[in-house]
């Protein structure tokens, strides 16, 4: 359309002007100990006018979107990946997930239900940090969030819904608020934390993160960088972002 003299056949568009689609990654989004036998994801719908003026409809989102349970087939692997729960189950974790970045967390939640439910050693502390636009319409989850909320498998839910109010309010707002606890929780409790999402969202809470472990910890910029690379290193800092 935006080039009308050019008109390239079937086989040299296809085999030179485009692209070959490329696998879509999506993080999975339920416990093989609630459900051992399927695989959940959590997609957004993508869609909207293009920088060229054009209504565009994501290719992934928009074929899932179409698909029909038990008749439609989808091609899928699953690859291995290292963004998972402690292997203790006592150890404390913080999630920070805003719209679908909530995806593995509902597998942790999940899987945390399930241990529970099994007994044996109790259940670490667990912080959600969640985020969306509005509560009546894009709270994905909210009767599961809220339901392991109140069964004390998440301990503590902080919810940023930015355009609920005059001034826009983000995950990375609700950190600030909670500084003391979130050092008590990284430096005291040696808990894990797990960021999802997009990653200019997962920059600002970077940012956060060295800020409260100066002002908490009562640490230099570099002793805080420190602190973070030594997280990392012990796998208690892990992002999954795009």
């Amino acid at each position: 359309q935006a080039f009308p003299s050019a008109k390239p056949s079937l086989g040299v568009f296809a085999a030179r002007i485009a692209p070959k689609l490329q696998p879509r990654f999506y993080s999975i989004s339920s416990s093989p100990l609630k459900h051992p036998k399927s695989i959940h994801i959590s997609c957004a719908l993508v869609e909207g006018d293009s920088p060229t003026g054009r209504y565009h409809k994501g290719v992934a989102s928009t074929w899932l979107s179409r698909c029909k349970p038990n008749s439609s087939k989808i091609a899928v692997f699953v690859r291995k990946s290292n963004f998972k729960l402690p292997q203790k189950a006592e150890a404390p974790i913080i999630m920070i997930g805003p719209g679908t970045g909530f995806a593995p967390f509902r597998g942790f939640l999940q899987e945390r239900e399930a241990q529970a439910s099994m007994g044996g050693a109790g259940l670490g502390e667990a912080h959600l940090y969640f985020g969306c636009r509005s509560r009546t319409k894009d709270f994905i989850y909210e009767d599961e969030i809220m339901g392991w909320k109140d069964s004390d498998v998440l301990s503590m839910l902080n919810c940023a819904f930015s355009r609920d109010q005059a001034k826009k309010v983000y995950v990375q707002d609700l950190i600030k608020q909670r500084a003391q606890e979130f050092y008590r929780l990284i430096g005291e409790e040696k808990a894990s934390l797990y960021i999802c999402g997009d990653k200019n969202m997962a920059k600002d809470v970077n940012l956060v993160l060295h800020s409260i472990i100066q002002q908490q910890g009562g640490k230099t910029s570099s002793e805080a960088e420190g602190m973070i690379k030594d997280m990392q290193t012990e796998g208690r800092y892990m992002r999954d972002v795009w």
